[in-house]
Formats: C-alpha cells, structure tokens, sequence
C-alpha cells in the first residue's frame, strides 16, 4: 500500500481472499476509487494518493502525465477533469474514471518523482505541446527553465525519436519564442566574440586553453584577464551551473580578473561589451 491506496491484485498477492476484500468493500473499509483499486477507509486522499491510483488503475507501466504530471513537477497547474496517465499500447485500458493516454513509453520518457512514476520533464513538454494553447506551452517552457528542469539534450533525443507527433513542431516554435539563440552552440558565439574584439582593435586572446584545471573561453595570461562566453542560457543544467561558479572561483584566488558575457552582450550590445573587456585589459576608449 502507497499513499494510502491499494489494488486488488496487491490484495491478493498479500494473501487477501477475494470473498475477504468483497467483505471489506461492502463494509467500508476499502472504498472504491477505480475498477480494482482502493482507499483505506476513507477517501479524503492527499494529491499523490489520488495520482497513485489513478496509476494503479492503468495497470502495469502506467505513468502519470500531461497536466497531472505538470502539477508533480510543480510547474504551472493547468486544469484537468480526469487525472491524466499515459500506457503503454499494448498494456492500454478502457478506463472511464482517469484519461489515460495510450503510446509508446521508451525508458528515457520514464523516471520516478516524489515516489510517483511519471514522464520525463522533456516527454511532458511534447505531450503537453499538443494539447496547450501557445501562451500556456510557452509559460511551461518558461517554468521549466527557471526550476531547472528542462534538460535541452533529452528533448533533442526525444524529439528525434518521435517523428510524426503533431506537438514536434509546436515545441520546437515555443523553444525559438522563449530562447531564439537556443539552438546557437558555443563555438558560434566564441566565433562572433572573436570578431567583436577585432572589430575595436583589442588584442587577440588566447582560445579554449586550461587555466588552474578549466578549460577557458577567452583569455589574455599576461594581464590575468578571462572573459566566458555563456551561449548555454536555455541549456543550463545544475552541474554546468556549479561548474562554472568553481572555475570562476579558483581564478579569483589566483589573481585573474573574471567576466562573463551572454549571447545577448556580444551580440546585440557589441560596442558597450569591447569596451568593458578593453577597460579589464586597461585600454579603456
């Protein structure tokens, strides 16, 4: 029993008669939530009993998803009548108390949260693609990126291996409104940085060279200067986001003068970022 719910078959395997849980229906202390599924007594459940037997409901493989699992996530809580779970389709259910959604479950769309089994954040983003209006598609995206759920490679990985799902192109217009520069890879912007600093006569830095066990974007060792290049605003993850707070770090104690530039800086607001670097190098114009 999980979040105060039980199914029949779990009954049964306890070694609960059929003649004994039928008794205990009829008597009340197993209230019926779903064909074959159960609360204790009463059915004044928290949330997640409430998920947990919708999940029992479908079945083996069942997940919570779609809005339901948004509300897991505690990304934004849009409405739902049903409790929403996606089966795989040949576990699939007729179910009239929960929607559940049938379609394909590879092992990277599942995972485990709060003890409840759920789609990936990035399956979520395409399942919910497809049934959001654009405003709300994109406060999701939005929301995602600021708890740091939403992990750029997995819904690359995922887009690609769902060809024909009609919210492919939709997520991929809400990732270009919220994040143009998204799909932009750090050398491109290192690239364009590089230009930028020609373009006002600043010296030429070195590339991509370790300094103190990192690896640094642009750098000028004789007056201990570093500049980092950040491309990856939609891409961040926590271990990125730890990592380069330890490089920025160890180059303090060791001296070295440290700035980091986003896309935005180099590439819209060219003049004020050369200056800024030219001041750090003490060539201010």
């Amino acid at each position: 029993m999980r979040f105060g719910v039980v199914s029949r078959p779990e009954l049964l395997a306890a070694g609960v008669s059929r003649r004994e849980i039928d008794g205990r229906v009829e008597d009340g202390r197993l209230q019926r939530l779903h064909r074959a599924v159960y609360a204790f007594g009463h059915r004044s459940l928290r949330i997640e009993g409430l998920w947990w037997a919708a999940i029992l409901a479908g079945g083996p493989g069942a997940v919570l998803s779609h809005r339901a699992a948004s509300r897991l996530f505690r990304l934004p809580a849009f409405p739902y009548d049903l409790i929403e779970i996606t089966v795989a389709t040949d576990r699939a259910r007729r179910l009239a108390t929960v929607r559940a959604h049938r379609g394909r479950l590879p092992r990277e769309d599942v995972m485990r949260w709060r003890g409840i089994p759920t789609t990936t954040p990035a399956r979520l983003c395409l399942d919910l693609a497809e049934v959001l209006e654009d405003a709300d598609l994109d406060r999701l995206l939005d929301e995602a990126i600021r708890l740091r759920l939403y992990n750029p490679w997995a819904v690359d990985s995922m887009l690609r291996r769902s060809p024909g799902r009609r919210g492919v192109k939709r997520l991929e217009r809400a990732r270009r409104r919220i994040h143009p520069n998204s799909g932009r890879t750090r050398s491109e912007l290192e690239r364009l940085a590089l230009k930028l600093l020609a373009a006002h006569d600043i010296p030429v830095p070195t590339v991509n060279r370790h300094r103190h066990g990192h690896r640094i974007d642009l750098q000028w060792p004789s007056r201990r200067v570093v500049v980092e290049v950040d491309g990856y605003d939609f891409h961040r993850t926590p271990a990125a986001f730890a990592d380069d707070h330890a490089r920025d770090n160890d180059l303090l104690d060791a001296g070295w003068r440290v700035r980091r530039f986003t896309w935005a800086d180099v590439v819209h607001d060219g003049p004020r970022t050369a200056n800024r670097i030219a001041a750090m190098l003490g060539d201010a114009r």
